[in-house]
């Protein structure tokens, strides 16, 4: 898991450059960990039933 985490953020190119403030930075990071967990639920919900 760890070391596939960093690989799962290549398609936000603004998380792969830090330009942002740090607060900013920890949001986006929190949204991409959202969009991956739901793009992961909604994968394993659609191949279950």
């Amino acid at each position: 898991m760890v070391e596939t985490a960093p690989s799962w953020l290549t398609p936000s190119p603004r998380l792969l450059t830090r330009w942002e403030k740090a607060a900013h930075y920890l949001g986006f990071v929190q949204l991409v960990a959202c969009l991956i967990i739901h793009r992961k639920v909604r994968h394993a919900c659609s191949r279950s039933g």
